[in-house]
């Protein structure tokens, strides 16, 4: 071991790797092996429910919910670095296409771009955009050059057109087995908004970050590149210095003598090691020109060992690090919604056996016994939920929770109001011509505190409405446990194996009730949809954004103000700024301050405090409706026709083959969880060193 000036104890790179993991096609492979799986055992599942018969409808939305969550899942490969320095170059050439914008004389593009699969032989290109309303919108770009001149920083000055994300979708094979490819803008080309967007993307949802620089002399550019985006050293798990020809050749473009490339690689390595404050065998040096040559145009390698076995030495140490990191959260977050499906659809199962049971035991009156006790015991559950799910008791409940929501947007109205009343006092101190560097220190002044306070109102907001939404279906799911309680034939049901409101089958019900292109959206900034995401694990702070949607909630307009915050009103600033117009700057200024304090007004009658009791009463008429619906299908499972004790003793037993089938894809899952924590733990006789 060596200690740096840094302290960071490195060591030398082995000359000898541990036994060889699978490559880039072997992880995926085997990651796309794992998720069809699970997709084809979802299918297994829908069609077994169609014993059921008109029932079936019943389980659409959820397997419908699971099937877009585990299509939606990824591996996600991030690159960050500086301008310039080949982080494109090497998307293009880990993907084998050009899916990323290139520009050597203007490098620079002002939001991430993710590179993902599609259905098209060429690559599609589209582009979130954000309004003046804090509102998202999408635009599908024509071609590359219309893509570009959203994309790069040189056709887009300062983001004007307020882009959020780029997407480019792809026929590819890597790509549709299951790989993400994220380029993240330098952080000079971005906004802060991007910026704090791409530190959550990279703190919570990056599988492996690749840090690219260009040369020795980058490593300054890539120290502020980490302190912008706040990454922690343990999460780059490659660096990738960018080295031109003349590294690898004399200036007659002979190619070294081995052992001088090597031991110049060496030093270099050593050398970046100690600056950066990265493992010595985490750094590699690399022609990026030639490898997209070779990758992309099929071009012949450099004619250096060295450099063939750097290229080794990276592609497995990074497919090695997501194979045993990534392979295994990815697929345990889709077996979970799987899971709930499956638990959906066993639940109408298990009751339509057991009205089959009662109905075909000889008793004529059965059939008609059954329906009086569970209307008797319907009407119980009606009444109890009629006593919580009143507008009084709505505004209680939302009062219960005003006071910390109140906290959080009291202290980002004062907070984002005294900010811009800072920059208004600058203005007005100035005399003459605004400099475009002054604009610049009050855009990125404004837009720093929006984004932080943002963050916090938005925290405070999911907690709430988390706290709203777990009252509701603790309620919902007792009501619907009565009814099983108080009608005998449902009465000896396994808790576990009753129909429930509340959990995650509840939230992915209502992800199976959203149209896929808002899943997607959701979906964008997180590993998966689906209850796997509604944990809190989607970019925004929270989870707020898919909460608010999947319960059919109006967006949150203190959230949206803000939002536009981070983009228009700092925009406005530098635009205004630049053409000198400053009677202008200020009237924009205090224009979006009027907003705020409209936006954040925490008084009784307030625009927030009734926006937050719109939302408690949604929350309250979404679990009732889902309790309605519930309900609604265990009385019709319940009413199962009875054709005659042949035709009962046959579909009993086609119930029977069911549930037992049920219960055999339960297993399936299982075997592929195991699978992937095999990986995660390194049973499988590989691991990552």
């Amino acid at each position: 071991m060596t200690t740096h000036d840094t302290g960071v104890e490195t060591a030398a790179v082995p000359t000898a790797l541990p036994a060889k993991p699978p490559g880039v096609e072997g992880v995926l492979g085997e990651f796309a092996a794992m998720r069809s799986a699970v997709l084809d055992l979802l299918d297994r599942g829908q069609r077994l429910g169609a014993i059921l018969g008109p029932n079936a409808t019943q389980i659409v939305p959820l397997f419908s919910a699971a099937r877009a969550a585990v299509d939606q899942s990824r591996l996600n490969l991030t690159v960050i670095g500086a301008e310039g320095v080949g982080k494109s170059t090497l998307i293009n050439a880990i993907a084998g296409a050009d899916l990323t914008p290139r520009e050597r004389d203007h490098p620079g593009t002002v939001a991430p771009t993710y590179a993902e699969a599609g259905e098209s032989a060429s690559p599609e290109f589209i582009v979130t955009l954000r309004g003046t309303d804090g509102a998202e919108t999408v635009h599908r770009c024509a071609d590359l050059a219309e893509f570009r001149r959203y994309l790069l920083q040189h056709e887009n000055r300062d983001n004007e057109r307020g882009v959020v994300r780029g997407v480019v979708r792809y026929d590819h094979p890597a790509l549709r087995r299951g790989l993400r490819l994220v380029d993240m803008p330098g952080v000079h080309a971005s906004s802060p908004l991007v910026n704090q967007e791409a530190r959550r993307f990279l703190s919570e949802e990056t599988h492996a970050a690749v840090a690219v620089t260009y040369g020795r002399t980058g490593f300054g550019a890539l120290h502020e590149v980490f302190r912008e985006l706040d990454v922690e050293r343990d999460l780059v798990q490659a660096v990738v210095i960018n080295q031109e020809l003349g590294y690898f050749a004399s200036s007659g473009l002979e190619m070294l003598p081995e052992a001088e490339v090597r031991a110049k690689m060496e030093e270099t390595r050593a050398a970046a090691s100690g600056e950066l404050g990265i493992a010595v065998d985490r750094v590699f040096i690399l022609n990026l020109a030639s490898l997209y040559g070779v990758k992309v145009q099929h071009a012949a390698p450099l004619a250096s060992a060295a450099h063939d076995d750097e290229v080794d030495r990276f592609e497995r140490h990074v497919w090695g690090y997501i194979r045993q990191n990534g392979v295994a959260e990815v697929i345990d977050r889709a077996a979970d919604d799987a899971t709930t499906a499956l638990h959906g659809l066993f639940g109408r199962l298990d009751v339509a056996q057991r009205a089959l049971t009662a109905l075909g035991g000889g008793d004529r009156g059965a059939a008609k016994r059954m329906q009086s006790e569970f209307k008797s015991a319907r009407g119980r559950a009606d009444r109890t939920w009629r006593e919580v799910g009143t507008p009084e008791v709505a505004i209680a409940v939302a009062a219960q929770h005003w006071p910390a929501l109140k906290v959080a947007a009291d202290h980002a109205r004062d907070a984002i109001t005294a900010a811009v009343d800072t920059v208004l006092g600058e203005v007005g101190s100035i005399n003459g011509r605004i400099s475009q560097r002054q604009a610049a220190v009050w855009k990125q002044g404004v837009q720093t505190v929006v984004l932080r306070e943002r963050d916090m109102l938005d925290r405070s907001y999911s907690d709430a409405l988390r706290a709203v939404l777990d009252y509701y279906t603790a309620h919902a799911d007792a009501a619907l446990s009565g009814v099983y309680e108080q009608v005998p034939v449902l009465s000896e049901s396994a808790p576990g194996d009753r129909l429930i409101v509340g959990g995650g089958g509840f939230l992915l019900t209502q992800m199976g009730r959203m149209e896929p292109s808002t899943v997607e959206q959701l979906a964008k900034w997180g590993a998966a949809g689906g209850a796997g995401a509604l944990g809190g694990k989607i970019a925004g702070g929270g989870g707020t954004a898919l909460l608010v949607a999947a319960l059919g909630l109006n967006p949150v307009t203190a959230l949206a103000v803000g939002g536009a915050a981070g983009m228009s009103a700092a925009l406005m600033i530098w635009r205004f700024a630049r053409d000198e117009h400053r009677e202008a700057v200020v009237a924009g200024l205090t224009r979006y301050r009027t907003g705020v304090l409209t936006a954040l007004d925490t008084s009784p009658g307030g625009s927030l405090r009734n926006e937050w009791l719109a939302a408690a009463r949604g929350v309250s008429e979404r679990v009732g409706s889902s309790l309605e619906s519930q309900l609604m299908g265990v009385g019709a499972l319940l009413s199962a026709p009875a054709d005659g004790a042949v035709t009962l003793d046959a579909r009993r037993q086609s119930m029977a083959d069911a549930l037992a089938g049920v219960d055999g894809l339960r297993q399936e899952l299982d075997h592929i969880r195991a699978r992937a924590e095999a990986i995660d733990t390194g049973a499988d006789g590989w691991r990552n060193e």
